[in-house]
């Protein structure tokens, strides 16, 4: 056994009745740390080589903390070490060793406190956040926001043990109330949607009956039903869905039948050519009032119903393609306006020209369109699909009624300049 090892083994402990002792220090007594085995000499220089085991092991600590970004999470770990070291078997100065762990301690304890400061605001805000959401009537919206709440309240660290349960209490039972108030809503809706189920079926059931005993008497009471079916209210479709398809079946059986209680007059045939003439001058209104007056003589003419032959296939394609023609002087003014935004005070010439630039422009976008759906098709005579033919139909009416507002921009524009 070297000097320095036999000074150590002197200095820290001692040797009595076969047992080898370490030393008091700090406010830890003498204790029995082991036996003599082999010599006396041998067993202390064991025990004070055994001391740099806890002086390596303190100091890994230490070095982990200090590199740990959640150094929080070491407490526990020093606090074992501390119980670990005073329970050590070894010869050495263990007061450093302590030293360097009360002063870690004191420095976790420190950060833990400004941790758990942060955390107490952090669920502090969270309860604000609750509070303010609790009493939402938009469930979705709400339901997706307390979870978020939820989940962030859960990744929160401790706060400190004087608030913790104050805290906990004030956020669980804002959790409860939201939870409670839209079980308590939901089942309250259920009960509701029931009670109007039960009515959709009354009125069905009258339907049923005014439809077998169908008469010229009793076919204005259709109305009033029709009129209580829209005031029952929502349900749920896959709760009302067959209910809502054989109203809908009823009521067309019941309107079919009554036609032939209503008498109509004589058709007077001016009405159609009036729509018409009135369809074909709104093309000269300014293009921001059209809109408007458009929808409502489309309304009168479907009120007229179909005109009488033989002037019906005429009269139904002079009116849709003067309805086309001021659909597209809408159309083209509304795009130009995206553009030119002060369009209405620029010179009348100026006008022509960039409403001419902005429908060409329009045309060929569609004429592009028509010929990518012709060469898609491999040619239109080979269509069959209904969807698709109507698409084509309608894109050539579209490239047709642009063509003819085009040429009648540019011939007004010759005519000014």
């Amino acid at each position: 056994m070297s000097v320095v090892s036999m000074d150590i083994a002197n200095q820290y402990g001692y040797v009595s009745n076969g047992k080898v002792y370490l030393k008091a220090y700090l406010n830890f007594p003498d204790r029995e740390i082991g036996e003599i085995k082999e010599s006396e000499e041998t067993s202390l220089n064991y025990f004070v080589n055994r001391f740099s085991l806890v002086e390596s092991k303190v100091a890994n600590l230490i070095e982990a903390i200090e590199k740990s970004e959640n150094k929080g999470s070491y407490l526990m770990k020093l606090l074992h070490m501390k119980k670990y070291v005073s329970e050590f078997d070894g010869l050495g100065d263990f007061k450093p060793l302590h030293k360097k762990l009360d002063e870690a301690e004191a420095y976790l304890n420190g950060l833990i406190e400004v941790n758990r400061e942060k955390n107490l605001n952090t669920k502090k805000e969270l309860i604000a956040e609750l509070e303010a959401v609790k009493d939402s009537l938009e469930w979705k919206e709400a339901s997706i926001r307390v979870k978020e709440i939820r989940d962030r309240w859960i990744k929160t660290g401790a706060v400190a043990k004087e608030f913790e349960e104050e805290q906990e209490t004030q956020f669980n039972e804002l959790i409860n109330y939201f939870y409670e108030r839209r079980r308590k809503f939901f089942e309250d809706r259920e009960v509701l949607f029931e009670a109007r189920l039960i009515k959709y079926k009354e009125i069905i059931e009258k339907l049923r009956v005014l439809n077998e005993t169908l008469s010229e008497a009793n076919s204005s009471t259709l109305k009033p039903l029709v009129d209580e079916w829209k005031k029952v209210g929502v349900v749920p479709s896959h709760k009302g869905m067959d209910l809502f398809v054989e109203y809908k079946a009823i009521k067309k059986e019941i309107n079919e039948k009554s036609k032939a209680f209503k008498k109509r007059p004589k058709a007077d045939i001016s009405q159609w050519y009036k729509c018409c003439e009135y369809a074909e001058a709104l093309a000269f209104d300014h293009p921001a009032t059209t809109e408007f007056k458009l929808k409502k003589l489309q309304e009168a003419w479907k009120k007229l119903g179909a005109p009488p032959t033989p002037r019906k296939v005429e009269l139904q394609e002079r009116f849709k393609q003067a309805c086309e023609k001021v659909n597209e002087y809408g159309h083209l003014y509304a795009s130009i306006l995206r553009r030119f935004p002060n369009f209405d005070e620029k010179p009348e010439v100026e006008k022509y020209k960039i409403q001419i630039s902005q429908m060409r422009y329009l045309l060929g976008r569609d004429q592009e369109e028509y010929r990518k759906v012709q060469v898609e098709n491999g040619g239109f005579g080979r269509v069959t699909d209904k969807a698709m033919l109507s698409k084509i139909n309608m894109l050539k009416r579209r490239v047709y009624m642009k063509g003819i507002v085009l040429k009648e921009l540019e011939r007004e524009l010759q005519e000014i300049t």
